[in-house]
């Protein structure tokens, strides 16, 4: 079920893996994790393998079907 969630919301981004979903009364849910091993330092550009936070993240954009992000 994941795989659709992965097609409809992230289509043609395949860097990113959706790990859960929830639907609510009005409300979709999602969790998703970037597939790439490492990215570079937006400041100085070096490589860098390690997660160095996380962040929770509240979309407001248009409904999907017919229910708000």
């Amino acid at each position: 079920m994941a795989l659709f969630w992965d097609s409809l919301v992230f289509d043609g981004i395949d860097e990113v893996e959706v790990k859960a979903f929830a639907a609510g009364f009005g409300t979709v849910e999602v969790v998703a994790k970037g597939r790439a091993a490492g990215a570079a330092c937006p400041d100085c550009g070096r490589l860098s393998d390690r997660v160095h936070g996380r962040c929770q993240r509240r979309l407001k954009d248009l409904p999907l079907l017919s229910r708000a992000l």
